[in-house]
C-alpha cells in the first residue's frame, strides 16, 4: 500500500478509526497490523507514534501474531 503527498492525513484518519473499530470488536490480531501500518504512516507524516498497546493485549493467548 502507498500513498503520498496531501492523501497521507486522510490515510491516517481512516487507519485511526479502522483501529478503533476492531477494538471494540475485539479484532486484536487486525488492529496490531492497523497499528503497526498507522506508525509507518506518521513516520512519513513526521509525527510521533502515540499508539500503544496494553499488557493484556500483548499477553492474550488466543492472538497469534506473525510479523
Amino acid at each position: 500500500m502507498l500513498w503520498s503527498g496531501v492523501d497521507l492525513p486522510t490515510v491516517k484518519d481512516e487507519f485511526i478509526q479502522a483501529i478503533s473499530y476492531t477494538k471494540r470488536h475485539c479484532h486484536m490480531t487486525s488492529c496490531f497490523f492497523l497499528v503497526i501500518a498507522l506508525q509507518s504512516i506518521r513516520a512519513l507524516l513526521g509525527e510521533p507514534g502515540e499508539t500503544e498497546t496494553t499488557e493484556d493485549e500483548l499477553t492474550n493467548p488466543h492472538q497469534l501474531i506473525v510479523l
